[in-house]
């Protein structure tokens, strides 16, 4: 199996190491970093994908393909990248969060990948994560609904590159149908990989019923993030790369009115978080042939708090708006 990967920043490097495992040869394209000393028998690096192609076509003959495509570079150039690996030929590919910058390459990707039947997926790995089968099992088992809020709180750790991993995890205990967006984005240039590419601060709220995601993040603090995640009688807590489920010690906590609240420290459940899921992905990306669930939702969510920012309010999930073409340069 021979695997091409575009990106070789520092998940870039992540992506090979699980490309290296399971291929017989991988292709590295990045114009922008020094080219490794050393690379393992069967890795190669190139400097431009129009290069590369000319030397499969030399060097590979015509009847060698890319089985796997990693996309792994800046967010703005990920569907253009996608189109140009589409010309040689790759139909399976892993694409890093968000998948696209602008609403209109969402649609157009929704398009190609249906009209060429190809398998996509993106790195939600928090989806397979040990501790996020647990949390699925054990709601499933005691046949409980939504969580009635979700908040995730932090310093400068981007709304477009941590927050959509959020939003994603969300839906996973959440069904995702009519929801009001409200959003009060700033958009600053100090992401470090480059001053072209936004770093995303402020607010975004997520609401139906009595079910809401709220994440808030300010770019004038190095804190790590904090998220918790309340159900009526337990609740989730995420902090220091630690999950933990926790409950009340007191036996009649769900017999007492709801106004008589109790601290929840009685620990259900504990794992590290962040230890399983990236392997567990790449485990299930290679042994299947199928899409991944829920590809665009949370991409399309974080575009739609941008769109409709300083708290302007929507109701649903269009699959094309009028803004559609803005680009945010998200990455």
């Amino acid at each position: 199996m021979h695997a091409l990967l575009i990106g070789y920043g520092s998940i870039g490097k992540r992506h090979l190491a699980q490309l290296e495992r399971r291929c017989e040869s991988v292709a590295v394209i990045d114009p922008f970093v020094e080219q490794p000393r050393e690379l393992k028998k069967g890795t190669t690096f190139h400097r431009s994908l129009l290069n590369y192609q000319d030397e499969l076509k030399q060097d590979l003959g015509s009847k060698k393909h890319v089985d796997v495509g990693v996309i792994a570079n800046w967010g703005p150039g990920h569907f253009e990248t996608f189109l140009e690996m589409r010309k040689i030929g790759v139909r399976k590919f892993l694409i890093e969060k968000p998948v696209a910058s602008r609403m209109s390459d969402l649609d157009s990707l929704e398009e190609i990948i249906a009209r060429d039947k190809l398998q996509v997926w993106s790195n939600y790995h928090l989806r397979f994560e040990k501790s996020t089968n647990y949390l699925r099992d054990f709601l499933k088992k005691n046949k409980i609904g939504n969580p009635s809020l979700m908040t995730v709180t932090g310093g400068a750790k981007c709304l477009a590159t941590t927050g959509v991993h959020w939003i994603d995890y969300f839906f996973e205990f959440t069904e995702n149908e009519e929801f009001t967006v409200n959003a009060k984005i700033n958009i600053e240039q100090i992401n470090p990989r480059s001053p072209e590419l936004s770093f995303l601060e402020g607010f975004i709220n997520l609401s139906k019923n009595k079910s809401s995601l709220n994440i808030s993040f300010t770019n004038e603090s190095y804190a790590d993030s904090n998220i918790e995640i309340y159900w009526k009688s337990f609740k989730v807590q995420i902090s220091g790369g630690i999950f933990r489920m926790l409950k009340s010690e007191n036996p009649e906590i769900g017999t007492l009115p709801i106004t008589r609240t109790a601290p929840f420290t009685d620990i259900i459940y504990e794992d590290v978080l962040g230890g399983s899921g990236f392997d567990s992905l790449y485990e299930e990306f290679f042994s299947t042939t199928t899409d991944m669930p829920r590809l665009f939702d949370a991409n399309r969510w974080l575009l739609e708090s941008l769109i409709y920012n300083d708290s302007h309010p929507i109701k649903s999930l269009p699959s094309r708006i009028e803004l559609r073409d803005k680009d945010y340069l998200i990455s």
